[in-house]
């Protein structure tokens, strides 16, 4: 039997112990456990990508005679009754690499270089498909579009009406729905296919139609 000063003796040389063993075992833990510092990395801030431009800036198309027009009048405006869109149409101009939609907001922009009305040719309007802030832009229904339907363009030279003839999606380097087109037609452009990983829209919505008034 221990006496009453040997069991006291003995119970701190334990907590001593105890506390050593606690300590020393959670760091051999937390050193074997956790990832390795020394080769560890930051993730690249290229992985925070901005929302690109509808438009891709990698090699815009110029065609080879570019239209040079003075600004979109006020009051210029485009309907498409079935997709809920009556909006302003607002120029949209070359920063010397691609055409700057920066400022764009909920207005319909024509793209600087491209036909305008009465001038026969491909013109060509985009919106954005959702706003910086998470709400729903102007062409944010342009997908749910039907082959057939009616849009509308209001100009100072009158009122245009287009049906549209076809909807596709493309990849966003590919800009052949920009080529100049010697009939009478209207392409829309609108993002589409948002990758949350890389917070980037990977393709475009095109819709393509035919003057019919």
């Amino acid at each position: 039997m221990y006496s009453p000063k040997q069991r006291s003796s003995f119970r701190w040389i334990f907590l001593v112990l105890f506390v050593f063993v606690g300590v020393f075992g959670g760091l051999g833990a937390i050193y074997f456990f956790s990832p390795d510092w020394s080769t560890s990395t930051v993730p690249s801030p290229t992985l925070i990508a901005s929302v690109p431009t509808l438009v891709p800036t990698e090699t815009p198309f110029v065609a080879s005679t570019p239209i040079e027009r003075a600004d979109i009048p006020v009051g210029t405006r485009l309907f498409i009754p079935s997709a809920g869109v009556s909006a302003p149409i607002v120029q949209v101009y070359l920063d010397g690499v691609s055409w700057d939609v920066t400022h764009l907001g909920n207005n319909v922009g024509h793209l600087k270089g491209m036909a305008w009305l009465p001038t026969p040719g491909n013109v060509v309007l985009l919106g954005h498909v959702e706003l910086s802030n998470g709400d729903k832009a102007v062409f944010a229904s342009l997908k749910d579009m039907q082959t057939g339907e009616v849009i509308i363009l209001e100009t100072e030279n009158g009122q245009f009406r287009y049906q549209v003839s076809s909807m596709y999606l493309t990849d966003a380097s590919d800009l052949t729905p920009l080529y100049p087109q010697t009939k009478n037609m209207l392409t829309l452009i609108t993002c589409d296919d948002y990758d949350f990983i890389t917070n980037v829209y990977r393709q475009r919505l095109i819709v393509v139609a035919e003057q019919v008034a």
